[in-house]
């Protein structure tokens, strides 16, 4: 674990940081309504958030290599939004607000150079990430990194998010998904989204954080490979065993990653997307931006299972857990 040499503790940073900016206004936190659903018998957050469909889209994102690493880059320079940069001697990372937050305190991770979302993540981010989720209080962070055009990556610079975990529904006990999954309770073995997980000790070394990834980066790159040899339906979509687009997860205790296949979600009889899906899928928590798609899946729970299943590999492309 890193020390991150923080002058107060991570989270009275982080709040005081976003008291700072909403007065401010240089962030806006979107206005939500939110139902409560059960997907194979686990629940999921279901939010409606029009606001959003305003948000400014990177057009680096989907590229390997940026048109331009400056356009449109947040994390270039966000005196605005900065917390702070970690660790204290030769930082290598930033901690920046979000700025279109849906859960209250929503902060980002990013790398201080211009370094690519879609290359493998290197120890010292694992590292510097687990470090924050490590210093924050009881209550626990849920910590995620999109990489790949399927993936619902936003921005083209390198950056993992995170959500306290009791902003998401404050005062409800809310556990991220990743959580129950770990556990490996009887009711978690017909969750239809293939993935990967694997534990993480109490005081976890970075070489431990980043054999873990790569292991579970593995299954999943095989897990991908095997789907389109056998005849997937999204042959177009194939992308290369080295360059999958996937979710990772993290929360003190666990580590998941998610391959995926494409980046939205879409029902039978509904033209054009319903969900844009990131990482917040083993957050259990999902964002509808129409008032119809709201309507629809808030009502009916076995549509928000058929759009799982669209976007990532079927769950019985999962081994056993790693390490």
């Amino acid at each position: 674990m890193i020390d991150l040499g923080l002058p107060e503790p991570l989270p009275t940073l982080i709040e005081k940081k976003y008291v700072e900016a909403e007065a401010e206004k240089t962030l806006v936190l979107a206005a939500t309504q939110l139902a409560i659903l059960k997907v194979a018998g686990l629940p999921f957050q279901l939010r409606y958030c029009p606001a959003l469909s305003n948000k400014p889209i990177d057009d680096n994102k989907h590229h390997s290599k940026p048109k331009d690493p400056n356009k449109l880059d947040p994390f270039k320079d966000p005196r605005d939004l900065l917390v702070a940069q970690v660790p204290l001697h030769r930082p290598s990372h930033s901690i920046v607000l979000n700025k279109y937050p849906v859960i209250p305190q929503h902060f980002i991770l990013a790398t201080k150079e211009y370094k690519e979302q879609t290359d493998l993540l290197e120890q010292d981010d694992l590292a510097t990430a687990y470090s924050c989720l490590k210093a924050w209080d009881s209550s626990g962070l849920f910590a995620f990194f999109n990489s790949g055009p399927h993936s619902g990556a936003s921005q083209g610079h390198r950056h993992i998010q995170f959500l306290p975990i009791q902003q998401m529904e404050p005062g409800s006990g809310w556990r991220p998904l990743i959580e129950i999954l770990n556990e490996g309770q009887n009711d978690t073995q017909d969750f239809p989204l293939c993935h990967f997980l694997a534990s993480i000790e109490t005081m976890a070394q970075p070489s431990d954080l980043m054999r873990k990834y790569l292991s579970l980066y593995n299954h999943a790159s095989i897990a991908m490979s095997e789907y389109h040899s056998e005849g997937g339906r999204d042959r177009e979509q194939s992308l290369s065993q080295d360059n999958i687009s996937y979710n990772l997860v993290m929360t003190s205790k666990a580590m998941a990653l998610c391959p995926r296949r494409s980046e939205v979600g879409s029902l039978p009889g509904r033209r054009g997307p319903v969900l844009t899906l990131n990482g917040t899928i083993l957050a259990g928590t999902l964002m509808v931006r129409q008032e119809e798609d709201w309507d629809r899946l808030r009502y009916n729970a076995d549509d928000l299972a058929i759009i799982l299943e669209s976007v990532g590999l079927p769950a019985h492309s999962r081994p056993e857990r790693d390490g």
